[in-house]
């Protein structure tokens, strides 16, 4: 999957570029290839393939389901268990964000940011923006 800058977001670009390539973390989607032009007329930054798509796709398709089913009983939302596993996801990868390191699991006692770790704020979470991927797949 890639993301193309426009020719006044490419100084921004590579700024994210080189932010997305230091982020090593199971929430979130890993950092394949990024590019500038040395003319900085383009750049670009891929990350690894999702082959679920988004949170907002899973929604859109549970809604469209029960609107073409009318017979059947309606579904509107996932099952509350993904609901929890996206949403435990979402949190630690945002946590990640924001200290440097995973804070689920029983061994975790520690919850100081890592050292050195410079903070990034997200800004911009929403359905379309939370991709997905099988537990089966590679990245």
């Amino acid at each position: 999957m890639g993301c193309r800058f426009k020719r006044d977001g490419v100084e921004m670009g590579g700024k994210e570029i080189k932010m997305l390539h230091r982020l090593k973390h199971a929430s979130l989607t890993l950092f394949t290839a990024g590019f500038i032009l040395p003319d900085l007329s383009k750049a670009s930054v891929y990350v690894e393939f999702c082959d679920r798509g988004s949170l907002e796709n899973v929604i859109t398709n549970y809604q469209k389901h029960a609107f073409e089913n009318p017979g059947e009983q309606p579904r509107l939302t996932p099952p509350e268990r993904f609901i929890w596993h996206a949403f435990a996801g979402l949190c630690d990868g945002l946590a990640y964000l924001l200290g440097g390191r995973s804070y689920v699991g029983e061994e975790v006692t520690d919850y100081s940011p890592a050292h050195g770790w410079v903070p990034i704020l997200h800004r911009d979470v929403k359905p379309d923006n939370v991709l997905l991927r099988s537990r089966d797949t590679l990245g």
